[in-house]
């Protein structure tokens, strides 16, 4: 991938890992938008009009319905959802759990 940030010539010609390519005009740049990416649990507290969720294919204890839920509430507007249907079920059908998997009492006892 080109360095955006050294950029001074156009057209602009993206070559991505996967092989795709894409190009784009003098004409067509102010069309690019500036882009963040957060984990959900950075995210809550806010809000944005596009939201692109995307989920691995590998499920996780943290997939359940509480987490499913606050990700597809930051969207405003638009929500794409990129993942798996059987991730998704998978989320959808999980309760929260009030066992909390942590190491904190680990952590606090050890001296160093």
């Amino acid at each position: 991938m080109r360095d955006i940030s050294a950029l001074s010539e156009f057209p602009l010609d993206i070559l991505f890992d996967d092989g795709r390519r894409a190009t784009y005009p003098t004409d067509r740049v102010n069309d690019l938008d500036l882009a963040y990416a957060l984990t959900v649990h950075k995210s809550q507290g806010g809000e944005w009009k596009k939201v692109l969720l995307v989920l691995p294919p590998e499920r996780s204890p943290i997939f359940n319905r509480n987490l499913l839920y606050t990700a597809v509430t930051r969207a405003k507007e638009e929500l794409w959802i990129m993942g798996d249907k059987k991730t998704i079920d998978y989320m959808i059908s999980s309760q929260y759990s009030e066992t909390r998997m942590t190491a904190l009492k680990e952590f606090l006892s050890d001296p160093a």
